[in-house]
């Protein structure tokens, strides 16, 4: 027998989850019991710092539909090399919003950071999501999207995980993986 409170939990985040530099993990069930499990952000979800490295954050659920803000960023002063950090969305179904801004940068000196949705049915992509280089110099960071069956990447969608200064670092990669990838141009 499922338990009714693993079949359906629910978190929702309209305010504000931080964790400077450290470790957010959001996680609606159990990953062998993710039925029914949503994880629901229209607020902002950060693990970035001011100090040295963006940190590392990790939502798991059945949905995960991000409307709001994930950050881990750096934003160290210009005279420290910080790296952005980590996000990784791991769930059957994820759904980006047009309002939705995932980033895992370094905004002064630094290598761009790791971004990873994984979805095991579908995942809609919209928004931005970006693993950018400092502007100061470093290298892009990695953006994988990765779905077992259908990604969907909206018309308007922002992926960035460029060198800002491409004379002071390489650009980044992006990976697509799924068994249907759909861009939509409207």
């Amino acid at each position: 027998s499922v338990d009714a409170g693993v079949y359906r939990s629910l978190i929702a985040n309209r305010r504000v989850v931080e964790a400077s530099g450290g470790l957010v993990v959001i996680s609606a069930s159990a990953m062998n019991q993710l039925m029914g499990s949503l994880i629901r952000n229209s607020g902002r979800i950060s693990a970035s710092s001011i100090v040295s490295n963006g940190g590392q954050i990790e939502l798991v659920a059945d949905t995960v539909v991000n409307k709001g803000t994930i950050s881990a960023n750096s934003s160290a002063p210009a005279s420290v090399l910080a790296n952005g950090g980590q996000v990784s969305i791991v769930a059957n179904t994820i759904n980006l919003r047009p309002s939705s801004v995932i980033s895992a940068s370094a905004n002064n000196l630094g290598n761009g950071g790791v971004i990873s949705l994984s979805a095991n049915n579908s995942e809609n992509i919209s928004g931005k999501i970006l693993a950018h280089s400092g502007i100061l110099g470093g290298q892009g960071g990695v953006i994988s999207t990765v779905s077992k069956n259908q990604l969907t990447i909206d018309s308007g969608t922002v992926v960035n995980a460029s060198s800002v200064t491409s004379t002071l670092g390489q650009a980044g990669t992006w990976l697509i993986q799924a068994a249907n990838v759909l861009i939509d141009s409207n």
